[in-house]
């Protein structure tokens, strides 16, 4: 067993958020000035087909090279880099201890806990854990909620080794879910209210942050701002498989055998009846995968309907699909963007950005890491 230092903590120097999807990789740089973010620049690299499948990366070399090709074009003064892995590629718990143990004491239950919960041996694993409620270790006697992650070696070590074959130096892993939760919270706490309807529909109810890629998909959900479950899914295949088991989901992926086609620049952005329909099989789709979801979710998150859908990803930005999926989920629906309230470095084009954006979740909340 390693103790992985850096799914947790507050930092100061921002990192480079470095997202690898199984299609793109994806940076992001972004700086810090008068109490106000600045993008810095961020670049988005194709991979060659099967060079990660399922979140999983089968070929080093051809991801470090692509990856190192977009630090070269960005001109990136920095190295420090934050990485992310898939939240389904994780193990977390919530553990409840005395608040009054001293941090070896926490330490020590934690690695217990991690022993009797886990489906690995401790040698196969990374381990990490945090204050999950904000109260300090040694304060007044009550329960204090703690998160204990933990990843298989062979799910991070890959993504390492590719960020140093880049000439990268990794300071933080994050799960996706962590850095989506991060990019939500600013928004969240923006006076503008983030994207539109945001701080109600965090008071009322679930926000389902989505992210459409052409393989490997996946919805976030949040309740009050705190992440509550993830949930996978690939085209033409039922449920979600993990590194630590599979969620198993007897779906028919009928109507998504069109899916290439209506993303493709045969129908993209044009409203022919046949893009229209297979449009709308892929959103009725997305709409089966999030009830699937949702009957996952603990009782707690479940009090209320989802109140607002957020749409992520390389397409997000089809033609009509959001109000269609808006018509499935009955919710409002929005377009991902982490960059709002941000400036822009001089030379970045914000209509570009704009479309771009939806892609860059991820990374950008990995960006939005800081070093101590």
């Amino acid at each position: 067993m390693q103790r992985l230092t850096g799914f947790f903590g507050r930092h100061r120097r921002l990192l480079i958020g470095v997202d690898i999807s199984d299609t793109q990789v994806r940076v992001v740089s972004l700086s810090k000035q008068a109490g106000r973010y600045r993008v810095e620049g961020y670049c988005i690299g194709e991979l060659a087909d099967g060079a990660v499948e399922d979140g999983v990366i089968g070929d080093v070399d051809t991801v470090a090279l692509c990856l190192e090709r977009l630090v070269e074009r960005m001109g990136l003064r920095t190295h420090g880099a934050a990485l992310a892995i898939k939240s389904g590629a994780a193990f977390t718990k919530h553990v409840m201890l005395d608040s009054t143990l001293a941090r070896r004491e926490i330490e020590e239950l934690m690695l217990v806990e991690a022993e009797s919960s886990l489906p690995y041996a401790l040698d196969e694993v990374y381990l990490d854990y945090a204050i999950a409620d904000g109260v300090i270790a040694g304060a007044a006697r009550r329960p204090q909620k703690m998160l204990l992650v933990a990843c298989k070696h062979d799910v991070l070590d890959p993504r390492v080794r590719v960020a140093e074959q880049a000439r990268l130096q990794v300071e933080a892993v994050d799960l996706e879910s962590f850095a989506l939760q991060r990019v939500l919270s600013r928004h969240s706490n923006l006076e503008s209210g983030g994207y539109s309807g945001q701080q109600k529909a965090e008071q009322t109810g679930l926000v389902a942050l989505i992210l459409l890629e052409s393989k490997l998909s996946s919805v976030h959900f949040f309740r009050k701002g705190e992440h509550k479950l993830s949930w996978d899914w690939r085209r033409k295949k039922a449920g979600s498989a993990s590194a630590f088991g599979s969620v198993s989901a007897d779906v028919d992926a009928c109507g998504l055998d069109d899916f290439d086609a209506c993303i493709s620049g045969e129908t993209r952005g044009k409203h022919s009846e046949a893009g229209t329909e297979r449009c709308k099989a892929i959103a009725n789709e997305i709409a089966t995968q999030v009830c699937l979801a949702i009957g996952q979710l603990p009782n707690d998150a479940v009090a209320s309907a989802i109140s607002q859908a957020i749409l992520g990803g390389a397409d997000a930005q089809e033609a009509g699909l959001a109000e269609m999926i808006a018509e499935s989920l009955l919710c409002q629906v929005g377009l991902a963007n982490p960059f709002l309230d941000m400036t822009l470095a001089e030379g970045l084009d914000p209509l570009v950005i704009d479309q771009d954006a939806p892609l860059l979740m991820v990374a950008c909340g990995l960006a939005l890491r800081q070093l101590r």
